[in-house]
């Protein structure tokens, strides 16, 4: 696991819940591997680490987001984080394949996400600048890009081949829902 994604995503949530971000019945909550995306969710924020775009359950989670039309915002976890790059489609062609029959509509979505700016949260920073960067998140999830709204996503369950060798995959993300 990249306990930097695990460590981000729920002091990203404790510092989100004590802002305005949460209501009565909405709070933010963290949405482990073993979670699905609910409908309900109004914004999905991305905690990214280098290869968290080469998980299935995040491929998954933003495919659901943008066929939902649920807003979405990147926080950076890591310095150094690799941005999914043109060549992201090439590189991941199996992987994509597994999640849904169009790969290349999800490779527009993963690129999506990214045409809005990110918010970087260093989560071994002071306590004030982590409130600072919390602060931040909650005002962009007001105001955080729509996905690319995409209703007709055919997320088809992975062939045994596909599922074989996307297993071996690594690399993680959090995600937080609020």
């Amino acid at each position: 696991a990249n306990w930097e994604a695990v460590m981000t995503a729920h002091m990203l949530v404790h510092l989100l819940s004590k802002s305005s971000v949460q209501s009565a019945t909405k709070a933010p909550s963290v949405l482990a591997p073993s979670i699905d995306l609910t409908e309900s969710t109004e914004t999905l924020i991305v905690v990214c680490t280098n290869g968290a775009f080469c998980r299935p359950h995040v491929l998954r989670t933003v495919a659901l987001a943008a066929k939902w039309g649920m807003s979405c915002l990147p926080v950076i976890a890591v310095d150094g984080f690799r941005f999914p790059k043109g060549n992201f489609m090439a590189e991941n062609q199996v992987l994509l394949a597994s999640i849904t029959k169009t790969p290349a509509q999800l490779a527009a979505i993963v690129g999506d996400i990214f045409k809005q700016s990110a918010v970087t949260f260093d989560a071994s920073c002071s306590e004030e600048l982590l409130s600072k960067k919390a602060a931040e998140v909650a005002e962009r999830v007001g105001h955080s890009a729509r996905l690319l709204k995409v209703e007709d996503v055919d997320l088809s369950a992975p062939s045994e081949a596909n599922a074989s060798q996307v297993s071996s995959m690594h690399g993680q993300s959090m995600m937080v829902k609020v």
